[in-house]
């Protein structure tokens, strides 16, 4: 039994050592070059941590753009509406006015007369439909174009009371 296990022993230990070797170095080698990221045979880690870096960075920049194109949309929005908001103040303090305008007692006789409702005593009076037009008004300093030479009284006279 000595015997034998002195020579089982290198037997079985060249056997562990011999199919050992063979086989596991080429994959040892292969692993290795993986892992260093060798040129022909794929990228390294190195080369995915930069790739992914580089994804994330054109990442950042686009919603850094998308989000200045929304404050730039935003900006435009509020002049807009800034605009339209002195605009509309505006319309408001003219509607105002002229409503403090029209509770007025002038503004209320003024067109009380337009209607034929005067104070008592006063003549209504109106242009008949189909009357001629006034002749144009002249302005100061210009030539009269009418030839008959009647005053301002004669032809206001004329037109309440008719006549020549």
């Amino acid at each position: 039994m000595g015997s034998n296990a002195a020579t089982l022993a290198p037997t079985s230990e060249a056997r562990a050592a011999t199919p050992a070797e063979g086989p596991t170095k080429p994959l040892d080698s292969l692993a290795r070059q993986l892992r260093r990221g060798r040129p022909g045979i794929g990228p390294g880690r190195s080369y995915l941590a930069v790739a992914l870096m580089v994804i994330v960075a054109i990442w950042v920049v686009f919603m850094f753009g998308r989000a200045l194109t929304q404050l730039n949309e935003a900006t435009q929005r509020a002049v807009a509406v800034r605009t339209e908001t002195i605009g509309l103040q505006d319309r408001l303090e003219q509607a105002q006015r002229e409503l403090e305008l029209v509770q007025t007692d002038a503004f209320l006789s003024l067109q009380a007369r337009g209607y034929g409702m005067g104070e008592p005593g006063e003549r209504a009076f109106g242009l008949e439909p189909g009357a001629p037009a006034p002749p144009q008004i002249v302005p100061l300093g210009g030539e009269t174009a009418s030839a008959t030479g009647r005053t301002p009284l004669e032809s206001w006279l004329r037109l309440l009371f008719g006549g020549d």
